[in-house]
């Protein structure tokens, strides 16, 4: 026994430089992979970054590719064998060069990328509250590449300055919304509330309860739960394509408020990870009609139609039983977004919102698109000249447009105002 534990034992391991130096690039890959899923588990698609888009694109058509390659290879020899893994070769390569181009030039991203240089889902609640608005007393750097301002939000985590709980004898109106109204894309004193407060004068108090992303059902739920106790003499909601197409088809109505008080929007589609993370992806998807920047689909449709018809019905119901319970006017604000000033059309039929707003005794409604011409055609400037160029909100000059023509709205409505 002692003879066989005295014994020495040698182990020789010989590999070759690159044998080793495969093992150690495997090793820094697998590390790379275990990185990357962790920060996807953490803050979803948040985590892709430029070097996401080119390991995902090379692993996603290597897969695709050398799959059926390696299975044809079982009953293939010679030079058929070796010709098709050539040709697999060399399509992977040019999807991978394709993926890069596409990330430099900035083709097939979507508006959040654009501006903002990351993915963002929007099926994913943007706020951690059921109102969908910032945290109190918080001040936010935006930055585009067309424009740089702080905005700073009040202790109700709406924009600009804090609200007096006492009622003076001015008249006070609430102007609910999404970046419209917020004023995304201009300094805080060059918003469309902040303008029109210049236009109207001393006698007006304008308080802006706009958030980006928000829609009129966040807008209802906020005026229901917050705004009255404010006692405002009139409450605006903006509604456009952006509302109709895009948010509320995406989050529904009222049943996105859940009794924990927060927000549960539809799920989003099983392959939106792919489109996320692959810019040469994204060619294929929107060939058959898959485009996150569309995410409603086919919104033409007699079906879609009727279903956001009736989901505005729903909301101007809403706004009524709260403008009664409050003795508070609401005026809706149909306005048009850059491309369809541009094309001179809206993309959604109001016709039918506009029938029943005329049923309601305390909603009523004013279409700002006739005015957009009008102002625009009379200023003498071309129609881009009032929106950013890539960002698409109005700049400045765009919001000051939008005041002017909901100043007139409210001097030539009849609404009961001091």
């Amino acid at each position: 026994m002692k003879s066989i534990l005295s014994r020495h034992i040698q182990i020789s391991v010989r590999v070759s430089v690159a044998q080793l130096l495969l093992a150690v690039a495997t090793l820094l890959f697998a590390t790379y992979l275990g990185w990357e899923l962790y920060w996807f588990q953490k803050i979803g698609l948040y985590f892709i970054k430029w070097h996401t888009h080119l390991v995902f694109t090379a692993l996603l058509f290597a897969a695709l590719l050398f799959t059926p390659i390696y299975l044809f290879s079982f009953f293939r020899q010679g030079d058929s064998r070796k010709k098709a893994w050539s040709i697999a070769i060399s399509v992977w390569l040019v999807f991978l060069f394709l993926e890069l181009a596409l990330l430099v030039l900035g083709w097939n991203k979507t508006y959040n990328e654009t501006r903002s240089g990351y993915y963002r889902s929007p099926f994913e609640p943007e706020a951690e509250n059921t109102y969908h608005i910032y945290h109190p007393n918080d001040s936010l750097k935006v930055t585009a590449p067309e424009f740089s301002y702080v905005a700073h939000y009040n202790s109700l985590g709406f924009p600009g300055k804090e609200w007096p709980t006492e009622k003076s004898n001015r008249n006070r109106i609430v102007t609910l919304g999404d970046s419209f109204t917020e004023g995304d894309g201009a300094p805080m004193d060059s918003t469309y509330p902040a303008q029109l407060q210049n236009i109207l004068g001393d006698s007006f108090e304008i308080l802006n309860a706009g958030v980006r992303g928000s829609d009129p059902v966040f807008g209802v739920k906020i005026f229901e739960d917050q705004i009255a106790a404010y006692q405002p003499d009139l409450v605006l909601q903006t509604i456009s394509e952006n509302d109709v197409l895009f948010d509320m088809c995406i989050r529904g109505g009222y049943e996105r408020f859940l009794p924990d008080s927060t927000v549960r929007f539809a799920s989003p589609p099983w392959w939106e990870p792919i489109y996320a993370m692959s810019y040469v992806s994204r060619i294929f998807f929107h060939a058959f009609g898959f485009d996150m920047s569309e995410p409603c689909g086919n919104t033409k449709s007699p079906a879609f139609v009727a279903q956001q018809n009736e989901l505005l019905k729903d909301v101007l119901n809403r706004f009524e039983a709260t403008a009664a319970a409050n003795n508070t006017p609401v005026l809706i604000v149909f306005f048009p977004t850059k491309f369809e000033v541009f094309r001179n059309a809206y993309d959604f039929d109001y016709t039918s919102a506009k029938q029943h707003i005329n049923t309601l005794p305390h909603v009523s409604f004013v279409d700002l698109f006739d005015c957009y011409r009008s102002k625009i055609n009379n200023s003498g400037k071309p129609k881009q000249d009032f929106y950013w160029v890539i960002d698409g909100h109005h700049n400045p000059r765009g919001y000051g447009l939008m005041a002017s023509c909901v100043a007139e709205a409210i001097w030539h409505q009849q609404i009961d105002l001091k």
